[in-house]
């Protein structure tokens, strides 16, 4: 993995770690963010459409349909995230840029609304993506009520008491 991206992969390990995500998710994430990187081979900011769709498809014929959606499912967040790290910095330049002509704070701020405000929810690159999980065959039928679950635990309770 290339410095740059790695340093990036790491911003955004320490992203989820923020937001709550357990270890194995965030170690899931970044195996699929470096299979990703390995495969495409560029610096993560300048990636397009389409080589996200020449990755995509060898995935889609060496991996399990749930494998490639759930790759979907962390590029499109990876890249919405890497997108708001540009803005981020975007926002840095041009608020330096706006003190130095001496604009006030509420000029600075209508500026950084307007920038905000003109991004899609997520970048080109990543937008097309749709990720289509599978529906569980599970039914209601096929889950426990409150009242089959204390049988359960009484029956298991009135078997300990018997055999101890």
């Amino acid at each position: 993995m290339k410095p740059h991206n790695k340093t990036y992969l790491d911003a955004f390990d320490d992203y989820n770690r923020s937001k709550g995500l357990s270890h194995y998710t965030i170690k899931i994430q970044g195996y699929l963010i470096r299979l990703f990187d390995k495969m495409v081979n560029k610096p993560f900011q300048d990636i397009t459409r389409t080589d996200i769709e020449h990755f995509l498809e060898q995935v889609n014929t060496r991996y399990k349909k749930s494998s490639v959606e759930q790759m979907k499912m962390v590029l499109k967040k990876f890249f919405k995230w890497l997108s708001e790290k540009q803005l981020e910095t975007e926002i840095e330049k041009i608020q330096q840029e706006l003190r130095k002509k001496g604009k006030s704070q509420l000029d600075i701020e209508k500026k950084i609304w307007e920038l905000s405000n003109q991004r899609p929810k997520y970048p080109y690159n990543v937008s097309w993506i749709k990720c289509k999980f599978e529906k569980s065959h599970i039914t209601e039928k096929d889950i426990l009520s409150p009242e089959e679950v204390q049988k359960i635990i009484s029956k298991y309770h009135d078997f300990r008491i018997c055999y101890l």
